[in-house]
């Protein structure tokens, strides 16, 4: 493509050495929000949790190890793995087939609120919106007024008591 594109060729090596490294960079600013690493160890004491992830996981599962939460999970499941987009109800089919669950009986929790949220409520899942403050205001337009099911990114500390409300 590069070379039909531009009149530049690159070994697909370079290409991915390349990749690696920008990763690699990237990675060097992945941080974890307050109180994420507490609540996750108070969700992993009560729930069976499952990363969905619309990444590359090759990427995503180190960086998960790096910032030491990877142990706080069971599955992951990358879009890039699966070859499904989080945008099709199919992606969330192939994770409740994953994990072996029906949709009533989980709740996805995220901060896309178009793929995170819409897309698996078709499918009956249950979901909690995390309003990030970077990110909130592209989504406005899909609601008249903010979700009962939501916390602010801030508040994340709230989260468990949100997902007990819900799951009764």
């Amino acid at each position: 493509m590069l070379k039909e594109n531009l009149g530049v060729e690159i070994p697909q090596e370079k290409i991915c050495s390349l990749i690696y490294e920008y990763h690699k960079i990237a990675r060097g600013y992945t941080r974890l929000y307050p109180d994420v690493a507490e609540t996750l160890v108070r969700l992993k004491e009560k729930y069976i949790l499952s990363v969905a992830s619309y990444t590359q996981g090759c990427f995503t599962k180190s960086e998960l190890v790096e910032l030491g939460i990877d142990k706080y999970f069971s599955y992951f499941i990358y879009t890039s793995d699966i070859g499904l987009q989080k945008a099709s109800p199919k992606f969330y089919e192939q994770c409740l087939k994953i994990v072996g669950k029906n949709a009533e009986d989980c709740v996805m929790i995220g901060d896309n609120y178009d793929v995170d949220i819409l897309v698996p409520q078709k499918l009956g899942l249950k979901t909690v919106w995390i309003k990030n403050p970077l990110t909130a205001h592209q989504y406005t337009h899909l609601f008249e007024q903010e979700p009962k099911d939501m916390i602010n990114l801030a508040e994340f500390v709230k989260l468990p008591e949100a997902i007990e409300r819900i799951l009764n």
